[in-house]
């Protein structure tokens, strides 16, 4: 049954629904936006303004509820995929009617959200922003999930191979939408490809960019401006040379190549392209003999590495298009141009699984590669972040040392990757000569930000980089800065997210780091693990908002509690408990139990964190189902009585672990007994409701029915007043549990649907499995066995997806009603097979079915 809730957004005053449930997500947004509204100032307004009138057109169509607008992006909820799809194409095509001057990019991703204050909180409007930043202008991306989801085959939906997509653990499915009067898109998607000219071939194969050359012989045309933008190394400079020599012949006057590179500041540009065709200036002013020889005639100029003198490139180009109507500009640089119908284009690395590898293969002069050899030379390709020079360099290297004493020497890499080749230029002879030439580019400030960015392993936000340059540069110039080095080809920018997340690649942040002094490293890495523990500390009760930002900046948190290890330990201890806490929720019990082992091994620091976080690694394997955890606990207690108490939001945690481990072990009696003494009276809520849960599970395996239902009972009503939507859910699938073995049937269900409303909201898939049990033995009361079966057969797939094992108590339960309906279906095997075929989004709606 579906549920929905009544909001009212920025957008609108009108109220009106979002689905909950399985629900579609379609991100849009338009391509280039910044630099559209830098060309057309005031004109942008209406632009953008037409532009929303279409799409919300659409939408209403369509049955999708707006959820947000930012800038230029849409986030639209469906309760239906197929509406979700037909509407994007509808957008397209009423955009492309219009013939408005702009290209919108679309992505599609399905996934289990429910609406809180009119916005979602989920998981999978994470994924869908990074589907739509997989996607191109004028095209439509869907994931695998929406495809699946489809009640019948689309004809319309090509698929694009699978891809390593950001917030996706697995590699996933993508798919492009046709759309009717509109051609597909032929670069590959963004996640992780002669006389009358001056044009020397280039040595070596051409790999991976053949797709970047027709998309930019599209671009290059008389009178445009167009900029190949990226990071040093990237391989601009081959592309523009690589595309002229193609193109040549188009070219009725020539195609002519002007390397700046030696270029001072104060050097004439316009001296430099013309003797670069072959102008004399002798007497004369550079621009007006250039414009003079350029004006009826049809050719292409090739600026080559502009970035060091970007305003004398920009002013001569200004004036070459304002006059020389027949020339074509093709630059090369670190950052934009930034004048009036510039086009940029930013080249992106290579792809790790084709051209990378075959560009490293034919540059060690590799034949055939074995298996394995491919698959370190992939990893590698992979650390270097597909950078076309520092592959270049890293294969020379590996013909004198090999492949995999190179893959061990990356870890220092700035020493291995360098050249003695004359023919290189000097600044292209070591990636450490190509980012010293970056960095020197930039003002002061822009260094200070560049180089506390560093600190970052993953993405971050606008409000991280504040936090980490804090005390070193005022805010307002922190922004400025971020957005100045997105410009120079230093940091990746993602808008497509809720906010907008900024990352370095590997071997620009190893740089940034060799630029740290240990001053600011220390100031940087505290900001940020006080940063950190402020957002997401173990005494805070996480929100599904909270949890899914803790997600976001997992690998962040993660670098901290390593960083401020041994200078603050505590500190390293308390981040730890909430990874762990965000594992265990998620049902990711293998990656919780080796992640916190990690951190016991590297935080021994003998302390009450140190108690509480081996009380985590306990938890987790008991909910796997290891009984050995006594060891564990047995130190936690040690510490405890030398360290202790507990602070007062973890009271009771070890007690009640010890608890279940007694009852584990067959001792029943004492078990309750601790698990009640933790809520004694005047003991603190948390203690309390800690107290009633594990009271309630302790009665129900002792046979006291009447007795846990009550004591669950009480432990949620202290949930609820403490608020934690994870706690709140759990003690509500307690309650349905014990309501359920004692006949309450109507009222087992309610509760369960309050808990599986909070597991889609949080995402979890252990509770959402909970939630299939429980919908399995409703239906079981009701005399509905195929139900039962099949709910339960989803319900065993996801927990051992999961990886969650069931206490002996609620396994004996499960195993009597399996029993009993084998007695009474012929097809039980067939029946069970179908439920645990079912995907989570229908798993769930069944047993919504069965719950309602």
């Amino acid at each position: 049954m579906e549920v929905y809730v009544s909001v009212v957004t920025e957008s609108s005053s009108a109220v009106r629904s979002l689905p909950s449930g399985f629900v579609t997500f379609l991100f849009t947004d338009i391509e280039g936006s910044t630099r559209l509204f830098r060309q057309l100032g005031d004109g942008y307004v209406p632009l953008l303004e037409r532009h929303h009138e279409l799409l919300r057109e659409v939408w209403s169509e369509h049955r999708g509820v707006e959820v947000k607008t930012e800038g230029d992006a849409f986030l639209v909820a469906f309760g239906d995929p197929g509406d979700a799809v037909a509407a994007a194409a509808s957008a397209q095509q009423a955009l492309a009617a219009e013939k408005l001057p702009l290209r919108v990019r679309m992505g599609i991703h399905s996934g289990l959200a429910s609406p809180r204050d009119g916005d979602y909180i989920a998981y999978a409007v994470h994924q869908a922003a990074r589907v739509v930043g997989a996607a191109h202008g004028g095209q439509i991306i869907v994931s695998g999930a929406t495809r699946s989801a489809l009640p019948e085959p689309d004809r319309s939906l090509r698929s694009l191979g699978r891809f390593r997509v950001r917030d996706f653990e697995e590699p996933v499915e993508l798919f492009e939408v046709a759309v009717e009067g509109s051609a597909s898109v032929t670069a590959p998607p963004r996640a992780t490809p002669a006389m009358g000219h001056n044009l020397t071939p280039p040595p070596g194969l051409f790999v991976g960019r053949q797709a970047e050359i027709a998309e930019l012989a599209e671009l290059v045309a008389p009178g445009a401006v167009v900029s190949i933008v990226g990071a040093g190394g990237a391989g601009k400079t081959r592309l523009a040379v690589e595309l002229s020599l193609a193109r040549a012949d188009d070219w009725p006057d020539g195609v002519w190549l002007v390397e700046l590179a030696a270029l001072g500041a104060q050097a004439s540009v316009a001296g430099a392209a013309a003797e670069a065709i072959g102008v004399s200036v002798a007497d004369r002013d550079p621009v007006d003999a250039l414009i003079d020889e350029l004006g009826a005639k049809s050719c292409m100029l090739v600026l080559d590495n502009c970035e060091h003198i970007v305003e004398a490139v920009g002013d001569l180009v200004a004036t070459l298009v304002r006059r020389t109507p027949g020339v074509a500009v093709l630059a090369t640089s670190r950052e934009p141009l930034g004048i009036a119908h510039e086009r940029v284009w930013r080249i992106g690395p290579l792809s790790e699984h084709g051209p990378a590898v075959d560009l490293f293969v034919d540059r060690a002069g590799l034949t055939t590669p074995t298996d394995d050899d491919a698959a370190v030379i992939q990893r590698i390709c992979g650390r270097l972040g597909g950078n076309p020079l520092a592959i270049e360099l890293a294969a020379a290297r590996a013909q004198l040392v090999g492949l995999t004493a190179l893959e061990s020497a990356l870890a220092d890499r700035f020493k291995i990757l360098s050249s003695r080749r004359r023919d290189l230029e000097p600044r292209q002879r070591s990636m450490t000569a190509v980012l010293d030439w970056s960095h020197d580019l930039l003002e002061s400030h822009e260094q200070t930000v560049f180089e506390r960015l560093g600190l970052f392993p993953d993405s971050f936000s606008l409000d991280g980089a504040e936090v980490v340059c804090g005390g070193a540069v005022a805010p307002g110039d922190v922004v400025d800065a971020v957005w100045a080095l997105v410009d120079k080809s230093l940091l990746g920018a993602d808008p497509s997210a809720n906010q907008t997340r900024f990352a370095m690649s590997e071997t620009v942040r190893d740089y940034a780091l060799t630029r740290l002094d240990s001053d600011n490293r220390r100031a940087g890495v505290g900001a940020l693990a006080a940063w950190y523990l402020d957002s997401y500390g173990p005494w805070t009760a996480l929100e599904p908002e909270q949890l899914s930002d803790l997600r976001v900046e997992l690998d962040n948190v993660d670098w901290i509690i390593e960083a401020v290890g041994e200078t603050q330990p505590n500190t390293a201890q308390l981040l730890a408990l909430p990874i762990a806490y965000l594992r265990d929720v998620s049902g990711e019990l293998a990656d919780g139990i080796l992640q916190t082992d990690r951190y016991l091994r590297s935080l021994p620091h003998p302390s009450v964190e140190r108690a509480l976080l081996l009380g985590a690694s306990a938890r987790l394997r008991a909910r796997r189902g290891d009984r050995d955890t006594g060891r564990l606990l047995d130190e936690a207690e040690r510490l405890l009585a030398v360290h202790g108490p507990e602070p007062e939001w973890a009271a009771g945690t070890i007690a009640i672990l010890r608890a279940y481990w007694l009852e584990s072990a067959g001792r029943h009696t004492e078990a309750l007994s601790v698990a009640e003494s933790v809520g004694a009276p005047g003991s603190p809520l948390v203690a309390q409701a800690r107290s009633w849960a594990a009271v309630g599970i302790l009665r129900g395996s002792g046979g006291d029915d009447d007795g846990a239902l009550e004591a669950h009972r009480r432990g949620l009503a202290i949930e609820e007043q403490l608020g934690g939507a994870i706690e709140v859910a759990v003690g509500h699938n307690n309650v349905a549990e014990y309501a359920l073995r004692l006949g309450h049937v109507d009222s087992a269900a309610s509760h369960q649907r309050r808990t599986l409303d909070l597991a889609e909201q949080i995402g979890s898939v252990s509770l959402v499995a909970f939630s299939l049990i429980i919908a399995a033995r409703v239906s079981a009361s009701r005399d509905d066995w195929p139900g039962t079966v099949l709910l339960h057969g989803a319900a065993d797939r996801w927990l051992e997806e999961s990886g969650t094992a069931l206490f002996d108590a609620d396994a004996a339960i499960s195993n009597r009603l399996l029993d009993e309906a084998r007695r009474r279906l012929d097809d039980y095997e067939q029946v069970r097979a179908r439920g645990w075929a079912l995907e989570l989004p229908q798993a769930v709606a069944a047993a919504r079915t069965a719950l309602s």
